[in-house]
């Protein structure tokens, strides 16, 4: 199927996107004017608030953004006839690649940075780092459904996964506490995390 060509309102918003990547990663959020995006985007003051009310907005669609097209990437679906291990590892894996992009960490930074002193606002508007890859509680839910896994709430699990590996390869790095971990301590994480999970909810 033939992809339609994007409309021009459309063309606009990427543009006002990707001037917004350039800006915020040089000049950060407090140094971002919409004048200064309305120039490099080469649209007008006016359509860049047509599409976004704040800068707030533009770097949380931006964190959003990020991780859609992470996921996008990954294609593992349950499958009941093969072992769980490489498929619990894959998908565990996929969140620790994004936690550990250096982008995602730029990004993460800009949100925590911005909001640092407004946490009502954070907590109503940056939620979207918060949220687990939802195609792991999927594949925990199916587990847990063909009697592999003794699972009561797979979004709880799926939760704390989440927060295991953004403890381990995102906060630490935002924070400037640690460096990304590299492809071993990665995989190290990633072969633990399966580990935890298998060991306390295998059924059998």
């Amino acid at each position: 199927m033939t992809k339609e060509p994007a409309t021009l309102s459309e063309q606009k918003r990427q543009a006002i996107l990707a001037a917004a990547r350039e800006s915020l990663r040089k000049q950060g959020v407090q140094g971002t004017s919409m004048d200064a995006l309305a120039h490099l985007a080469g649209v007008s003051k006016r359509t860049v608030y047509n599409h976004f009310s704040s800068k707030e907005a533009l770097v949380l669609q931006l964190v959003a953004e990020f991780r859609e097209t992470a996921q996008q990437r990954l294609h593992v679906k349950y499958n009941a006839n093969k072992p769980l291990e490489p498929q619990l590892l894959t998908l565990i894996g996929s969140e620790i690649e994004l936690a550990c992009n250096p982008d995602y960490i730029d990004l993460a930074r800009l949100v925590a940075g911005h909001f640092f002193y407004r946490p009502d606002a954070l907590r109503e508007r940056a939620g979207v780092l918060a949220e687990p890859e939802p195609g792991l509680q999927r594949w925990l839910e199916e587990a847990g459904d063909d009697g592999r896994l003794t699972l009561d709430d797979p979004a709880f699990i799926a939760g704390l996964l989440h927060h295991l590996v953004e403890g381990a390869c995102l906060w630490p790095q935002v924070m400037g506490l640690a460096p990304i971990p590299d492809r071993d301590e990665q995989r190290r994480i990633a072969d633990e995390a399966v580990a935890l999970v298998l060991a306390r909810y295998r059924s059998g």
